[in-house]
C-alpha cells in the first residue's frame, strides 16, 4: 500500500476536509447513537444515496447561470464515543488510544488545559450537545441557502434507520451562514475580511511558510511537513492502517463574540490615543479591516487607511522584523506565523472550513447573539489544533521586541491587568489593557471524518454480524476493510 499522495486518493477523501465548500449556508447537527443497528442502517442508506456525501475536490455545478440551484453537500464524522456506540472494533479504537489522544479523551476533559477554556467559557457551561457521553456523530450540510439545507437536513432525518438509530435531530443543531452573497469579499464578525489564507496540500514543492502544505498535515496516512508519518501502515496491521487512512480530524467549536463590546472597547481607546478605530483594529489583527495587512510605517501612517487595496496571501513577516507593522501579539503574527524569523520550527497548520452566525452587526441595534461556528481540520488535533490554542493563543506571544504579556486579542480569554503592545520606531510603544474576554466558547467537538472506504466499513457492521461470522474470521466479524473493496467513489460522490 503506497503512502505516497496523488490524485488516485483524493476521491477518498471527505471534500468539506479536502476543500471545503463554496456555499453560502451550513448547518452542523450533533447527534447522539440510540440503537447502532438503525445508526448503521442509516449511514448505509445516505452512502447509497448519489451526491449526498461528496468527496474529491470536485464542485457541484450550478444548472444555470442564475440563483444558486446545486443540491446541498451532506459530510460525516463521528466521536471517539460515537465510533464506540456505532460497534467499531477494539483494535481501531486501540490504534486511536495510542495515536489520537486527544480525540479519545475529548474536548470538554481538555478544554481548561489545552483550550484555555475557563469561567464562562468552561466545559461545564457549554450547550448539552457538546457533552462527552452525549456527542456521537456529526453530520454537517452544506448548502446555497437556508431552504437547501434545511430541506436536506428533514430528509436525512426521515431516511432509514435515523429516528431510532438517532436522537438530537431537533435539538443538536448549529446554522451559519455568511454575513454576504459576495464570495470574494466576505467578512466575520468584528468586521474583519475572512477566508483570505487559504493553506493547500501540495504533491510537490510544499513551503510551509507559503501555505503549501504535505498531505500528512491533513490526511491520515502521509508524510507531514515534518516528513513524519504518525499512522505509517509499516508499523500496524495493514487492514487498520487502511480504515483510517484518507482520514481527517476536526474541530468544531461554538464562540460568541460580543462585536458590541469590541466597538465600545476600540471606541474608547481610539479616543483617548487619537487614532482611529480601524487603525486599533489594524493593529489587533495584523490585517485592515479591508483584509491589507499592516505594513511597518512609512506609509501608511496611524491616522491612514491602507495605500494598497489588494490583500495578500503568501507573504511573510521579514519584512517587519521589529513588528511596527503587525505587533507580535496580532491575531495573525501568532496564530500563524508563516516566514517570521522568530517563529518556531514547525508551523502548526489549521485548514478552516467554518462560518459566522447571527446577524451582520450594526450600530444602535439590540444585543444579539452572533459569533462563529469554528470547524477545523488536521491530521492531529494535539499536534495541530491544542497547540495553537495552548501556546499561541493563550500565551505570551514571541517576539523580541514585544513587552505585552496579553493573549490573542481577538479569541483569547484575557486574563485581569494583561495589555496588548503596539511597538513604535520611538519609544516604549503604545499599551492597550485587556482585561475582558471578547469571546466566550459554548462548545467544542473533536471529530474523525472517515475515508469513504471507512465510511462504507463502519455501515457493513451490522450485515456482517448478521451473517453469522465465524470466530475466526476477523473481517467478516469486524468490518475491517477486505483487499477487494472499491477505492472509487461510486457512492455519495460529485
Amino acid at each position: 500500500m503506497s503512502a505516497e499522495w496523488n490524485d488516485e486518493q483524493k476521491p477518498q477523501v471527505q471534500r468539506l476536509a479536502l476543500s471545503g465548500f463554496d456555499f453560502d449556508c451550513s448547518c452542523h447537527i450533533v447527534l447522539e447513537v440510540e440503537d447502532a443497528s438503525n445508526a448503521r442502517k442509516f449511514l448505509g442508506s445516505v452512502l447509497r444515496e448519489q451526491g449526498w456525501v461528496t468527496f474529491g475536490e470536485r464542485d457541484r455545478a450550478r444548472k444555470d447561470g442564475g440563483e444558486d440551484d446545486r443540491e446541498p453537500a451532506v459530510s460525516i464524522g463521528f466521536t471517539y464515543r460515537g465510533l464506540q456506540a456505532l460497534g467499531v472494533p477494539d483494535r481501531y479504537l486501540n490504534e486511536l488510544r495510542a495515536k489520537a489522544l486527544a480525540f479519545c479523551e475529548g474536548a470538554p476533559a481538555r478544554a481548561a488545559s489545552r483550550l484555555g477554556d475557563a469561567g464562562p467559557s468552561a466545559a461545564e457551561r457549554w450547550a448539552p450537545m457538546f457533552a462527552f457521553d452525549r456527542a456521537h456523530v456529526l453530520i454537517s450540510i452544506h448548502g446555497p441557502n437556508r431552504g437547501a439545507v434545511g430541506s436536506m437536513r428533514k430528509r436525512l432525518a426521515a431516511t432509514a434507520g435515523a429516528g431510532p438509530g438517532f436522537k438530537g435531530w431537533e435539538q443538536g443543531i448549529l446554522s451559519a451562514e455568511h454575513l454576504t452573497k459576495d464570495k470574494e469579499n466576505r467578512t466575520v464578525h468584528f468586521g474583519y475580511r475572512d477566508n483570505l489564507a487559504r493553506p493547500r496540500i501540495v504533491e510537490k514543492d510544499f513551503a510551509p511558510r507559503k501555505l503549501r502544505h504535505r498531505a500528512g498535515e491533513l490526511v491520515l496516512g502521509y508524510l507531514n511537513d515534518e516528513q513524519f508519518n504518525r499512522w505509517d501502515n509499516r508499523l500496524t496491521a495493514p487492514d487498520v492502517a487502511q480504515f483510517f487512512r484518507n482520514g481527517s480530524f476536526a474541530v468544531l467549536r461554538k464562540i460568541e463574540q460580543n462585536e458590541q463590546a469590541f466597538n465600545d472597547y476600540l471606541d474608547e481607546k481610539a479616543r483617548a490615543l487619537h487614532v482611529t478605530t480601524d487603525y486599533l483594529k489594524a493593529k489587533l489583527c495584523g490585517r485592515w479591516p479591508n483584509g491589507v495587512r499592516v505594513m511597518p510605517p512609512p506609509p501608511p501612517p496611524p491616522l491612514a487607511q491602507p495605500s494598497e487595496p489588494k490583500p495578500e496571501d503568501g507573504f511573510d513577516f521579514n519584512d517587519d522584523p521589529k513588528g511596527l507593522g503587525c505587533p507580535f501579539g496580532a491575531h495573525i503574527r501568532r496564530t500563524n506565523p508563516r516566514g517570521d524569523s522568530i517563529a518556531p520550527p514547525r508551523l502548526r497548520p489549521l485548514f478552516r472550513r467554518g462560518m459566522p452566525y447571527g446577524r451582520k452587526y450594526s450600530d444602535g441595534t439590540k444585543y444579539e447573539k452572533r459569533g462563529l461556528i469554528g470547524l477545523f481540520f488536521c491530521a492531529s488535533i494535539e499536534d495541530q489544533f491544542e497547540i495553537v490554542m495552548s501556546e499561541w493563543v493563550e500565551k505570551k506571544p514571541m517576539g523580541p521586541r514585544n513587552l505585552g504579556n496579553a493573549k490573542d486579542p481577538l479569541i483569547g480569554h484575557h486574563d485581569e491587568r494583561a495589555f496588548f503592545h503596539i511597538p513604535q520606531e520611538n519609544g516604549p510603544g503604545i499599551k492597550l489593557n485587556l482585561s475582558e474576554p471578547f469571546v466566550t466558547t459554548h462548545g467544542t467537538l473533536y471529530a474523525l471524518f472517515p475515508s469513504l472506504s471507512a465510511l462504507r466499513d463502519i455501515a457493513r457492521l451490522e450485515s456482517a454480524a448478521s451473517l453469522g461470522a465465524q470466530p475466526g474470521d476477523a473481517r467478516r466479524q469486524t468490518g475491517a476493510p477486505r483487499s477487494g473493496d472499491s477505492t472509487g467513489p461510486e457512492h455519495g460522490s460529485t
